[in-house]
Parts: C-alpha cells; structure tokens; sequence
C-alpha cells in the first residue's frame, strides 16, 4: 500500500459516515443492526440562505414486517477540520439545534438500486412548523457546515445511524470580504503497462474504456479547469490500437485549454533512480514520455511534476536541473515550517540556493472522493459529493487571504464520465464557495505560504536492476549500431527497457523485462557469423583474402572487421586493419587486401564486431602462406650465383694453366 494512500486511510477511515452501524443493542428477535443501511439517493452540497435542504435515502435491509422510520437532527456548526473528522467517526460534540420528526418508511416505494425510499427536509429562514420528515427553522443559518444525524429505527429500536451535512454558503453581502478557495483538480489518466515482457501487446479494455469515460466527463464539464497527467505509454497504447483510438481522439478533444503534464513513459520510483545514479535512464523516460504527448495532445507543460509518493531532496535537485519549477505531491508528503499556515503552496529546497514551489494534495479531499467504498462499501456517490462539499467549505472557512488546495483522486476513484462530472458539478456549483483552476493557475495566483520539508516515503530497493538494466542498454545501442535506428524491433526492445522500470511491477517481473530483451540481443548478436579457421595460400606478393561472412538477419547489417597479426610478414593495405562493411542477408564474401614481405606462413587473427566496437561478433584464425621470393632474396640469391660463378671462373682459369703449365714442362723434358 502507497504512502499516500495510507495518508487518505488514516485521514478517513470513516466507515461511520458512509455504513449505517449500530447506535445500541438490538432486540436478541431483532436481526442484526449492520444488516440495515442508508444510501444516498440525492444529497445536496451547497445552500444559501432561506434554501431548503432535502435529503433523500434509500433503507436497505430493512426487517420484514416492522415498524421503519427515518428522523434527523441538526447539530451546532463545525468549528474547523478537527470537528469535521471526529464527525466523520460519528462523535458529534456540539449542541443539537434541532430534530427532523421521524417519517414512516414504506417498503412499496422502492429506490433505484434496492431499499425504501425516505426524504428528509430542513427550510431555512422558514416559519416554524414540522411534520413526518420535515422541520422549518424561523432563523437563518450562519455559513459553515453543520452535521446532520441520521438514524433509522425498526419497532422503536434504533438500527442504523449515518452522519451526512448541510454546507451553507455564504452569498451576497455575506460573501463579499472572502476570498473563494482555489481548488486545483488533477487528474492522472492511465493503465498498466500494455507491453508484456516477451513482446506481447495486451491493450486492457478497461483502460481504453476509463479514458473514454474521463474524456466524456470532462466534455460534460467543458469548462471545469483540471490538470491532466496522462500517462505516455497508455497514450501511445491508444494510438496504436483500433480500439483506442477513439477514446484517445476523445481525450485529445477534451484536453482543449486545460493543462497537460508530461512525465516519465511509466511511471517509475524517482527517489530510487537518482539514489541509484540512474540519471540517464531517467531522461530516456521523460524524452519518450515528452515526444508521445507533444504528437498525441499537442500540448504539454514540462515545468510541473506529479509525484504521489513524495520526493527526497536529491530527487528534487535532479528535477530542478531538468526545468521542472513546481510539483504538485500525494498526501503527507511535506512537513510545513514554522509560521507556515493556511492552504497553498509551499517552498521545498531543491539544492543550495535552489526551490521548488509545492502543492501537497490534500487527504480529506481524496478520501472524501471514496469514502463510502474505504471499508469495502458500496459506492454511494450523492453522500460522498455531499462529505466532499463539507470538507471544501471547511477549508475555505479557516484559510485568509489566496488560498488553494490540490484534489487528487486515490487510487480506486472510479473515473468514469459519472464521476467526473459530479465532481464539475460540486465545483463549479454557483453557490460554491471554491474557484477550480489548473495547478499553474494556482501556482501563480496564490503565493508560497513558506518553507516546508519534503517527506519522502521509503526508497523502493531497486537490487541489481541497475546494473542488469545498464548491461542490457549497452547491447542495445551496440545492436542499434549494428542494423540502424530506423530498425523496428530497435524501438520495441527499447520500449520493453523503459517499461521495466514501472513503479508497479514486482522485482521479479522487472527482471523478466531485462532478460527477456538480453536473450533477444544474444540470439541477435549471434547471428553474423565468421568462415571456419583457413589456410590461404599466396603466390604473389600483394594479393585479396576472401573472408565469407553469413548475415542471419532479415536486414541489412554493417560490421566493423578488425585485422591483426603478431608477425611484422603482413601489411594489411587499403582500409588497414578495421574495414567497415555492410553485409546483406545471406552469405557476402569480403576481399581483404594485403602486403607479404617474405615467403612463409604469417597468422592473422580476424575479428567481426558491432560497429561500437563494443561486442564481438565471431572470430576467425587465417593463416597466410606465402611461396613468394621477394626481392631481397632475389638479390641474395642473384648475388650468390655471381661470386659462385666468380668461384667457377677463377678455379678454370687456375686450372687450365695449371695443365698448360704441366704440358710444357713435360714436352721440355722430352726434348
């Protein structure tokens, strides 16, 4: 369970305001007291002066064949937020002003949905007089919000009992010297992710119908200001599907003049990425997230940042360099100073010298939006507007001067066209005492209140997604470089990176995301592939190898091919020794261009990279055998031949005249 919506629970836990419960023991022939409860069927927010107050009910559960009636009574006007929650617990401290006469239930008059129907009536300013159901008081009401106790009984005995309120405001003259309270409704639209971790897309029907139904309400209420965050990759799910696309024309529509937040593509655990170092992984989020919204809405403020769960303030600083300027926080998320009083916002450090304005959603307005469903109820939307109308007068009545406050629905607010228009309804009301507008428009027209601390919840331990999540981005961006950005499954493995990091998976789902785009990236990488070793013989001196490299994908590739030899026999000409190459699919011989110096056998180690080089693609050995003489063997050779015939010149010449010699001195001894 989030931080903030602890912040609601403990706000509200208000299972009293919205269940009937038992006010005393029952009869031991009576069923149980919870069995009975009230329902809202109309409640009003707002009354002026002389106004009548009606409130109808349904009674549910009622005993069959007794005696059922409904009574009321108008307790003394809150005096501040801590009299509206004890109320809100069904302790109700002031003096009872008056008693609304018990009015018989009658089972035959069925309400929609189920349960008899009962109307309860108050006329303000009226002449006093009273019958079953209803009360005139001869006196006006002074503003404020006054509980209204409602109890049923069975036979005499009381069964069920519900505290709901009569909101007056001030109008005219009364309300000519106050200032009405900025109400800055923001309205996250979004659902899990839409992309599985093995690449599957899975467009959940219920999403598509909430975006419908959010953009219908807001039509409906064309002219309530709101603050909408919609969630970039539930965006870009719409745009893509069929069925979606006409629920995301429908928001585009409705988003008209109203303020668009950008943020991350998913929704991720800031605190813990900035804790983490994981800056660069952040701005990837925030630029698909920008660049999703700008084609999809048009418009987008990047100035102001939704966090329900708070934010350290190292998580403030990083958003501060980013141009973010003000955050609009879940409740409980900031600590005001000293002489920091009064809604607005406040000022939150976000590195020395640095501030951020924040606005901290207020947690009796969010759990008043579900009161009725907090202890697992059944929704009771008129009862839970009227509450709402309660608790925004409250706050009016205590703020001076500009005052404003942020509505951020809880998790569980059904936002549906229903929903959404109620609550334009309870805003724009004429007699409200609130003025809604857009968090920027808040931001500017009610100044910071102070310093406040930021609160930050627990940091998520985010374990080694880190360092996998890093790994895995670097063989992507080596996979990029080796088939291209414009590659399709480029951007469906990086889009699978991002959606790792949603907030709401578990470590383990998170981990299956990463692995599943490393064994695609293995299985990828893999597929260029290098020749068996070689012996390639050569008989000239300068002369191509033929490297056969086979490319396994469906797309062009380039490589980087990397030469090296550890003899000084080999000079590697023309590119040297890395040629860049691109490889069709298929099988692509490459003619690699290289210099023998002497005869022999010369090893050249061959390496096929990405063209990063950061991963090696396959490896190969050639051995290049020359039978080449080259040109400093010729003249050894040639020179060797020259002083062997030199040799041979001189030892015939010695022994001719050796014998010439031999013959003349024989012939002189004969004479």
């Amino acid at each position: 369970m989030s931080r903030a919506r602890r912040a609601v629970l403990a706000a509200a836990a208000v299972a009293l305001a919205v269940l009937a419960v038992p006010t005393g023991p029952a009869p031991a022939q009576d069923p149980p007291a919870a069995e009975v409860a009230l329902r809202g069927l109309a409640a009003p927010t707002w009354v002026g002066p002389d106004a009548t107050w009606v409130l109808d009910l349904a009674v549910e559960g009622a005993p069959a064949g007794a005696e059922v009636e409904v009574e009321g009574s108008l307790y003394a006007r809150l005096e501040g937020r801590e009299g509206l929650n004890a109320s809100l617990f069904g302790v109700l401290e002031g003096d009872r002003l008056a008693t609304i006469p018990g009015t018989p239930v009658d089972p035959a008059l069925q309400a929609p949905g189920g349960g008899a129907v009962a109307r309860l009536t108050l006329a303000l300013g009226a002449d006093s007089s009273s019958g079953p159901g209803q009360r005139s008081l001869p006196y006006d009401l002074d503003p404020g919000v006054y509980p209204v106790e409602v109890e049923v009984t069975a036979d005499g005995e009381p069964v069920a009992r519900q505290i709901t309120y009569l909101t007056r405001v001030a109008v005219g003259d009364e309300a000519e010297d106050t200032s009405p309270l900025r109400v800055a409704t923001v309205l996250p639209v979004g659902g899990p992710p839409t992309v599985g971790p093995d690449g599957e897309v899975t467009l959940d029907p219920a999403t598509v119908e909430e975006v419908a139904d959010v953009a219908d309400g807001l039509a409906f209420t064309r002219d309530l200001p709101a603050t909408l965050v919609p969630r970039p990759e539930t965006v870009e799910a719409l745009a893509r599907e069929e069925e979606g696309a006409e629920a995301l024309a429908a928001l585009a529509a409705a988003s008209g003049d109203r303020q668009v937040v950008d943020g991350p593509y998913v929704d991720v655990a800031l605190d813990a990425w900035v804790e983490r170092g994981m800056q660069d992984e952040l701005t990837r989020q925030r630029e698909r997230g920008n660049s999703v919204l700008t084609r999809q809405l048009t418009r987008v403020d990047s100035s102001t940042w939704l966090s329900r769960e708070g934010l350290t303030p190292a998580a403030a600083a990083e958003l501060w360099s980013v141009g973010v300027r003000s955050v609009v926080l879940g409740p409980g998320t900031t600590a005001p100073g000293p002489g920091t009083t009064g809604p607005g916002p406040v000022r939150v450090s976000a590195g020395p010298s640095r501030t951020l304005e924040a606005l901290t959603a207020d947690a009796g307005l969010s759990a008043a939006l579900v009161r009725s469903t907090l202890d697992g109820g059944a929704p009771d939307p008129a009862l839970d507007d009227n509450g709402l109308a309660a608790e925004l007068a409250v706050i009016a009545q205590e703020g001076e001067g500009p005052t404003g406050v942020a509505l951020l629905p809880p998790d569980g607010w059904p936002a549906d066209a229903a929903a959404v228009g109620r609550l334009g309804d309870v805003l724009q009301d004429p007699l409200s005492p609130v003025a809604p507008v857009t968090a920027t428009d808040l931001f500017g027209a009610v100044p910071a209140r102070g310093d406040a601390a930021l609160v930050p919840g627990p940091v998520v331990d985010l374990g080694d997604y880190p360092q996998r999540l890093g790994l895995a981005r670097a063989r992507l961006d080596s996979y990029t470089s080796l088939v291209g950005t414009g590659d399709a499954e480029v951007d469906a493995l990086g889009q699978r990176l991002l959606l790792s990091g949603a907030r709401s998976l578990s470590p383990e789902d998170r981990q299956e995301y990463v692995d599943s785009v490393l064994g695609t990236l293995d299985g990828r990488l893999s597929a260029v592939q290098a020749p068996d070793e070689q012996t390639i013989t050569l008989t000239n001196n300068d002369a191509d190898i033929p490297l056969t490299l086979r490319n396994d994908l469906d797309v062009p590739v380039t490589v980087l091919i990397e030469l090296e030899s550890d003899t000084q026999n080999v000079e590697f000409r023309g590119e040297g020794d890395r040629i860049r190459r691109e490889l069709q699919p298929g099988d692509q011989e490459i003619r690699i261009p290289i210099h023998t110096r002497v005869p022999g056998d010369s090893p050249i180690d061959i390496t096929v990279r990405t063209p990063d080089g950061a991963v090696a693609l396959d490896q190969v050995e050639y051995t290049v055998r020359s039978t080449v003489i080259s040109n400093v063997g010729f003249v050894l050779s040639a020179g060797a031949a020259a002083v062997l015939l030199l040799w041979w010149a001189r030892h015939w010449t010695r022994s001719r005249r050796e014998r010439r010699a031999e013959a003349e001195a024989a012939e002189g001894a004969g004479t």
